[in-house]
């Protein structure tokens, strides 16, 4: 199996909840698109010196087209100040509440808060990265990071204080459902049968390998009452205009603006996600480098090493360039991650691309799709070029829909801007031939 196929299959989408005057609860109960049962989220809020203590508890079972499980819980523990700033957090996560174990430290998760998001429904005070707008099927609660880049969407019923309130996460192939309770929930209220389809979008023609190897148009219809912010890259030109998408994508279809030095010299730098300047990453640059070697052969040698590393696939998470060189194993995300972080430690300019890449390949049931997946950018030549040690190579169904440092709200943006885009048209470009005299 490819390790791409399974790209985030247990993420949801991160947002981040300012302090609450009072002391609060919350219990939700999620459901798959069939109604059944596939977890439960609580939720505390408490004042705390003039802060909050947040605590938030999370448990998920359910089976991928009734082949892959997913077992997971999660607990997270976060003090804030009194301007909403997290200050300190502990995370713990595990297959069972009694089998957990904690995450060192700049390791992120899966979690949203759901409180957080009905009060922005309700029109009460928030945090500043938490928005409402409305759209033609409802009201829309978007998350946003580093500025106004998307983060994640919620659609939230307008039920006019009606209970059940529900919040609707929309993702690849399916949506999930949060759904408020009254009464606490735990296992036994998970369902033996639940299950969610395979995050895929069902490509509208069947895409040859010459196709993907020359220029491909995409266009998509973009969602009513949403303003999403799509990457230009050397590879990819981008087109907005009354509400729709265009995508030109081939090796040399973008149109990017010229990157100023303190930018490629930001993405050079080591941080949480991206630990280039860890000794063992440090290491394993050296044991590549050679005389006179262009940067282009540096990157295909540190992808090598990235992909003899991480030899295992896993689908636990999301974990740091360390992390997973100390694993050992990963999916598309850790693949993308080390080999960014490697990039860096080697001096090249590098970020992590996320969106959907188009398998040919019969999946669960189904093939000719499009499936969540991330991969590498470095800066080579003047230019952002793309690296994708998971699948082995860049071609013209790579759709770039956010960049990022390592961290796992860039990844998610990608993906569930993948989810909320309507497909239109698709085309192959081929280059005219000149007539003859």
């Amino acid at each position: 199996m490819q390790r791409f196929l399974l790209c985030g299959l247990s993420m949801l989408l991160i947002a981040a909840v300012g302090p609450s005057p009072s002391g609060r609860e919350g219990w939700f109960r999620i459901q798959a698109p069939d109604g059944l049962t596939i977890g439960w989220q609580h939720e505390t809020q408490r004042p705390d010196d003039g802060g909050q203590i947040e605590t938030l508890e999370r448990q998920l079972s359910y089976s991928v087209d009734g082949h892959v499980p997913v077992r997971q819980f999660l607990k997270r523990v976060t003090i804030r100040d009194t301007a909403g700033r997290p200050v300190k957090q502990s995370l713990m996560i595990g297959a069972q509440p009694n089998k957990v174990r904690s995450l060192s430290s700049g390791h992120s998760t899966d979690l949203v808060s759901l409180l957080a998001i009905l009060d922005t429904a309700d029109g009460k005070p928030t945090a500043a990265d938490i928005r409402a707008s409305h759209a033609s099927d409802g009201k829309i609660i978007v998350a946003r990071f580093k500025g106004d880049q998307f983060a994640a969407a919620w659609f939230v019923d307008e039920a006019g204080g009606k209970s059940p309130r529900t919040v609707v996460q929309p993702q690849l192939g399916a949506s999930m459902t949060f759904v408020t309770s009254d009464v606490p929930l735990g296992a036994a209220d998970l369902s033996p049968r639940s299950r969610m389809p395979h995050p895929m979008v069902p490509s509208p023609y069947v895409i040859t390998r010459a196709a993907r190897a020359g220029h491909l148009r995409f266009q998509f219809e973009l969602p009513t009452g949403l303003t999403l912010t799509v990457p230009q890259t050397g590879e990819q030109r981008v087109r907005v205009d009354a509400g729709s998408l265009t995508l030109d994508i081939c090796q040399k279809c973008g149109l990017q603006r010229p990157t100023d030095p303190a930018s490629l010299k930001q993405w050079s730098l080591p941080n949480a996600w991206l630990q280039s300047s860890a000794p063992e990453l440090q290491r394993a640059v050296k044991s590549v480098m050679r005389p006179g070697q262009t940067q282009m052969q540096t990157m295909k040698r540190l992808g090598e090493v990235a992909r003899t590393r991480l030899s295992g696939v896993d689908y636990d998470g999301h974990y740091s360039a360390r992390d997973a060189w100390k694993r050992r194993k990963g999916d598309c995300t850790e693949d993308a991650v080390l080999l960014a972080a490697l990039a860096r430690a080697a001096g090249i300019p590098a970020r992590v691309a996320s969106g959907l890449v188009y398998d040919r390949e019969r999946f669960h049931g189904a093939r000719d799709a499009f499936l969540p997946h991330s991969w590498t950018l470095a800066w080579i030549d003047g230019r952002w070029r793309s690296f994708d040690i998971s699948i082995g190579t860049f071609d013209a169904t790579h759709i770039a829909l956010s960049l990022g440092d390592g961290e796992p709200e860039a990844i998610l943006s990608g993906w569930q801007i993948g989810a909320l885009l309507k497909w239109r048209d698709m085309a192959e470009i081929r280059p005219s031939t000149p007539a003859r005299q």
